[in-house]
């Protein structure tokens, strides 16, 4: 009985973790800067990286938006964790225009840059949002700068 309550609550933390990467509920309840702290705190601390971040609390932007901006930094994450070697990770939210940049740079090895433009699950979510990626590989590191404007979130 105690193995089936052991494999029960492994199944359920399990289950716990996969919504809430799905889903983040800081995002639902607190807003874009707040989970992408939590998720940049939590990954970048497993990682052995360390992160900086620089995030705005009163974002002008749709739940679906916040959505598509926290999948990207999400993916970015991943990808930058996945290349190793990167010691210090920085993600920045400030307005830019009639929108909003998100920054997410790295001192890591660069990125296959021709692979890294082609991320078709980002670009699909910042199209749908009316916005823009790019990604560039600087001397040291790399750096994805997403554009999205203000009045397309709330217009799309």
């Amino acid at each position: 009985m105690d193995s089936v309550m052991q494999m029960l609550n492994q199944a359920m933390t399990l289950k716990r973790r996969v919504v809430e990467s799905l889903r983040p509920s800081l995002l639902d309840h607190f807003g874009l800067a707040v989970a992408l702290r939590g998720h940049f705190d939590e990954h970048c601390a497993e990682a052995g990286i360390e992160c900086v971040s620089t995030l705005p609390e009163d974002l002008e932007l749709d739940a679906p938006t916040q959505l598509s901006l926290f999948r990207v930094a999400q993916e970015a994450l991943s990808n930058i964790i996945a290349r190793k070697g990167a010691k210090h990770v920085e993600v920045v939210i400030e307005p830019e225009g009639e929108g909003y940049v998100m920054l997410i740079g790295d001192d890591g090895a660069p990125a296959d840059v021709e692979l890294a433009r082609s991320m078709p699950s980002a670009r699909h979510r910042m199209s749908g949002a009316g916005g823009s990626i790019a990604v560039e590989a600087r001397e040291q590191g790399n750096q994805l700068r997403v554009y999205v404007p203000r009045s397309a979130a709330r217009s799309a």
